[in-house]
């Protein structure tokens, strides 16, 4: 039988969705966002032509931002510009409706993955009350979907249909490159920052 032939590709990426997005907030005290694309008409003759704008943010970038965000003003243009929290599908219209904690608390999870989590978990053993811990573990590092890009050189893209799986794309990404992330010791300053090595063996 022939050898298989094995490749070292470029890895590109991104958060592919649409704009503008209509986002809806509740009156709540713990808000909830619903986000629902505009899709623009335009007529010509007897037939009608839907138009949108075609988005491409960087997973990177895209987490930097989710990680700043604190208000619900912050969340509110996130959306706005990005679009959905999580969708079902690629090519939804409308996003699953979320509450800003849901958001917040996300944020903070993928914070902590970035800083305390290992891949190395995959071949853990969990026990008890650790079941919620080995699913989190789960999603974190189940494969990524990608496309291969008949570019120059050939690519692999990573396909992601909202911000929530645009974020855990950077940290699973960041991980495959043996980043490790370490958080600032200064008292006034505490955020994280990355730095080349191998993977982490924390336990969580």
């Amino acid at each position: 039988m022939p050898s298989r032939r094995h490749f070292s590709l470029p890895v590109y990426s991104a958060l592919s969705t649409r704009a503008p997005w209509r986002i809806s907030v509740s009156n709540d005290p713990d808000p909830i966002f619903s986000t629902r694309l505009i899709v623009r008409t335009e007529q010509e003759g007897n037939t009608t032509h839907y138009r949108w704008d075609d988005v491409a943010e960087d997973v990177f970038d895209l987490r930097r931002r989710v990680f700043d965000v604190t208000t619900i003003e912050d969340a509110k243009k996130l959306f706005e510009e990005c679009g959905p929290w999580q969708v079902e599908k690629v090519g939804d219209v409308e996003g699953k409706p979320v509450r800003f904690s849901a958001v917040i608390r996300s944020r903070d999870f993928f914070k902590h993955a970035l800083l305390e989590r290992s891949i190395d978990n995959r071949a853990r053993t969990y026990e008890g009350g650790e079941v919620a811990e080995a699913f989190e573990n789960v999603y974190l590092w189940q494969a990524l979907p990608m496309d291969l890009l008949f570019t120059d050189p050939v690519t692999a893209r990573v396909v992601c249909k909202d911000i929530q799986d645009a974020v855990r794309a950077s940290v699973f990404l960041d991980r495959l490159e043996g980043f490790r992330w370490k958080r600032c010791k200064r008292q006034d300053c505490g955020q994280g920052y990355s730095r080349p090595g191998t993977t982490s063996n924390a336990k969580k």
